[in-house]
């Protein structure tokens, strides 16, 4: 044992109890918090894909996860998805989708798999911090067993919040072992190599080394050169990563409605969600996948707003008034900090989106809370006092919140059973948002339920006459019942509320052919292709509309354009085929024909059958 290990246990002798607690049985107490959690998410393992909500996205339209090899590899790593650069976790549900397919109980049971991973890892990283039995359980089951936790677990798309958090406290735990043990420099190694992978998992793990200052702070490690260069290439990631999440963000078009809210709004916004998730923490009712930005009314917000501020003044105020050599004092420290630090990034100060909460949110965060509850119970029953008086009373508590968060945490993973079932949810905790029935209209949509996805869509547009969402959405369902002249007047109205809005042109341009009116159907693709260039549907629908005008060249031109913007666009190779067999290049259709039955294109077959002898 070196010197700075032997200060370290000397330092925190006032922080904490160590425990002789065996190995065999911190084993069994482990594998009984992994068994309630398996027995409570096993209602997630059979919901579906989440058809309109980011699943159809990042799996199941998601060409890159199709074939795992160097090409789509490299388009993983250099691409953003939905606004994010997250290709550790694209890399994922490549590797499932070999394995398993388009099955989502499969991408289910992974999820799960991780987070019964975390919740070990939650508990160990605890027991190093803490060298006692108690905190770790604690900390480790309302982890594993928390309800504002499903949606990280039970969503295929917040693949990145477990996977990140795997390789997230893995670092930290490595950290603690590079302060505590002899070979220190490997463990930091470790360290800095699981930063890295967390970083690939998702952006959010940037506030790494901003916990490792706040470990050293709990050990009470001097601040000084060697702690600081220690540091600079854990900083020196998280700043690249960090723009890398800016430059993802702008791209993707995220919705910034930052100018609706004052900078003095913004800070009340952001006490308000710090509340939120504290009293959420102990009662979590009213639970949504999506929680909405409030409604102003004479330019204020609503008061509990700046009541939550207040609030946190005074706690803050309190904590800072407490004796500074009260041992307690520096847990509610380290675990508001631990907090703090981890859901900065989403305290909405810059306002984008939706909502101004996010329950996935608080996955790594809620650990600091759990370690004040955890050491909350060592510190009152170690007092010599009331101790043992009071232990009954805190187990029975602890006891009955245990059951709390399992049965509401077992119901609450069937709520995520399906999109329709999911936004039925929310529309009942949101009945007066326009996006919520929206959202239903999709999923109703892609259930083949047209007249209730309608309905929905009008719903919408009931709320708010301006949802130009709802109007393009509303289109498109009419125009799968052929109610052509219907969808063409939605779709004008997207336009006239937007005028450089591709979608709105290019659903407008499919209506128009389905009418058989092929000029207005080419200029209204004309015109999607000339706001959106690589809009490779467009150039494929423009491509026909040449062939019907017999412009075979350009209907090639156009194909070729298609295909290079999505290589595995099997209709455009079909339909390439034709206008390239019109145009007596024999060889090259039945090429293209080939590669249409490659791609899993049965009509194509029967092309090679007739023409290609």
């Amino acid at each position: 044992m070196d010197r700075h290990q032997t200060d370290i246990k000397r330092k925190n002798k006032n922080i904490i109890k160590t425990d002789n607690f065996g190995k065999s049985k911190k084993i069994i107490v482990l594998s009984a918090i992994v068994l309630l959690t398996i027995i409570i998410f096993s209602t997630s393992i059979n919901n579906s894909f989440l058809t309109n909500w980011d699943d159809q996205e990042y799996v199941i339209n998601n060409n890159h996860i199709k074939e795992l090899c160097c090409q789509n590899i490299k388009k993983i790593f250099s691409s953003y998805y939905l606004g994010n650069y997250q290709p550790l976790t694209i890399l994922s549900y490549s590797i499932e989708y070999q394995l398993f397919g388009l099955n989502p109980k499969a991408f289910h049971v992974t999820n799960l798999i991780l987070h019964l991973l975390n919740l070990i890892l939650v508990f160990q990283l605890i027991y190093l911090l803490t060298r006692r039995i108690e905190p770790s359980i604690i900390v480790a089951l309302f982890f594993a067993i928390h309800p504002m936790h499903v949606e990280s677990v039970a969503w295929i798309s917040e693949r990145k919040d477990v996977l990140y958090s795997f390789f997230y406290i893995g670092s930290l735990i490595a950290y603690i072992n590079y302060l505590k043990k002899s070979k220190k420099t490997k463990y930091l190694l470790y360290s800095l190599s699981l930063f890295v992978f967390s970083l690939l998992s998702k952006s959010m793990a940037i506030t790494l080394p901003l916990i490792l200052i706040l470990i050293d702070y709990y050990y009470k490690r001097k601040f000084n050169n060697k702690v600081i260069i220690e540091k600079i290439p854990f900083f020196v990631l998280s700043i690249l990563f960090g723009i890398i999440a800016i430059l993802s963000q702008k791209a993707s078009g995220a919705t910034d409605i930052s100018p609706l809210f004052s900078l003095l709004d913004r800070v009340f916004i952001a006490g308000y969600a710090i509340m939120f998730y504290i009293v959420k923490m102990f009662v979590p009712f009213k639970l949504s996948a999506l929680h909405y930005y409030p409604i102003k009314v004479n330019g204020a917000l609503p008061y509990e707003y700046y009541i939550a501020f207040v609030v946190i003044v005074l706690v803050i105020l309190l904590v800072y008034r407490m004796n500074k050599s009260n041992s307690f004092r520096k847990v509610l420290i380290f675990g508001m900090l631990f907090f703090l630090i981890t859901i900065f990034l989403v305290l909405q100060i810059i306002p984008i989106g939706n909502v101004i909460t996010a329950e996935r949110y608080t996955y790594i965060p809620y650990i600091g809370l759990f370690f004040i509850i955890g050491q909350s119970y060592c510190y009152l029953v170690d007092n010599k006092n009331f101790g043992k008086k009071i232990k009954p009373f805190l187990i029975i508590l602890l006891i009955g919140y245990t059951i709390f968060f399992s049965i509401t945490t077992f119901n609450r993973n069937k709520v995520w059973k399906n999109g329709i079932v999911l936004f039925s949810d929310v529309i009942k905790n949101y009945p007066f948002i326009c996006h919520a029935y929206w959202a239903r209209g999709i999923a109703r949509y892609n259930n083949n339920d047209f007249k209730g996805s309608i309905d929905d869509y009008d719903k919408s547009i009931e709320l708010n006459h301006n949802y130009l969402k709802a109007y393009n959405n509303r289109g498109n369902v009419k125009y799968i019942v052929k109610d052509y002249y219907a969808s063409i007047k939605d779709f004008s109205k997207a336009i006239k509320l937007k005028p450089d809005y591709p979608e709105a042109y290019y659903n407008r341009g499919l209506a128009e052919f389905g009418l058989l009116r092929y000029s207005k159907a080419m200029k209204d693709f004309e015109k999607a292709i000339k706001l959106k260039p690589d809009y490779a549907k467009a150039y494929y629908n423009q491509g026909l509309v040449q062939g019907v005008f017999q412009n075979d060249s350009k209907a090639v031109a156009d194909f070729n354009k298609a295909i290079k913007l999505n290589p595995d666009y099997t209709d455009a190779y079909f339909n390439r085929g034709i206008a390239r067999y019109n145009l007596h290049n024999v060889n090259g259709a039945c090429n293209d024909w080939r590669k249409a039955i490659h791609l899993g294109d049965t009509l194509a077959k029967k092309m090679i059958q007739t023409y290609c002898r």
